[in-house]
């Protein structure tokens, strides 16, 4: 495969599953009371994560999964139950003063994994991969991942600047009605997962 064509065909299949614009609103829902410069960290680790994720499971995703005796909907399963954790804290907990310390490190768990480099995207990675005829990747798959990083960084800057119009009692409101949407994300994972484990669609079937 063209190092073209591998570019284009990675980002055209992991962007949609990726979907950094329907991410825009729980990033703003958790970092919306914190200080302009630590939200663009956020968004900075976020994308990055995204990136070293998306590149591990491309070189080493069916393999790592095998090794574990981990399959794809498992991995949904347990991505759905951190998910919805995280909405349901933030739907109960009030906000708390600015800074890190206030709601930790939201850049891995949850933004970059699950919501954006979920089993969706490394299940894209996967088949992919299964289709590949060297034995090396293609570089233009590596280069495919960096334009979704970056894409994944654009939206949420370009969504952080939606704060400054909301004020104190709209980014409390916020935080709450987009928990309840994380909450409802995650209970969909795990559903999806149930669906889509053999084992367990047959004990609840």
């Amino acid at each position: 495969m063209g190092f073209g064509k591998a570019m284009g065909e990675m980002f055209g299949a992991l962007f949609p599953v990726v979907n950094p614009i329907a991410v825009v609103p729980v990033f703003l829902a958790m970092t919306a009371n914190r200080p302009v410069a630590e939200r663009m960290k956020v968004a900075l680790k976020s994308s990055v994560y995204v990136f070293v994720i998306l590149v591990v499971f491309l070189f080493a995703g069916e393999p790592l999964l095998h090794h574990f005796g981990i399959s794809l909907e498992a991995l949904q399963i347990a991505g759905g139950l951190v998910v919805g954790i995280a909405g349901l804290r933030m739907v109960l907990e009030p906000v708390k003063v600015t800074g890190e310390d206030a709601e930790g490190d939201v850049s891995f768990s949850p933004l970059a994994m699950p919501l954006l480099a979920g089993p969706g995207a490394l299940g894209v990675l996967m088949g992919l991969e299964a289709r590949r005829t060297s034995d090396i990747p293609s570089p233009g798959f590596v280069v495919g991942i960096v334009l979704i990083a970056i894409a994944v960084y654009a939206c949420l800057v370009l969504g952080g600047q939606l704060v400054r119009f909301i004020g104190d009692a709209g980014i409390d409101a916020l935080r709450r009605i987009f928990g309840l949407l994380v909450m409802a994300i995650g209970v969909e994972m795990i559903v999806h997962g149930i669906n889509e484990h053999e084992a367990l669609r047959s004990a609840f079937g």
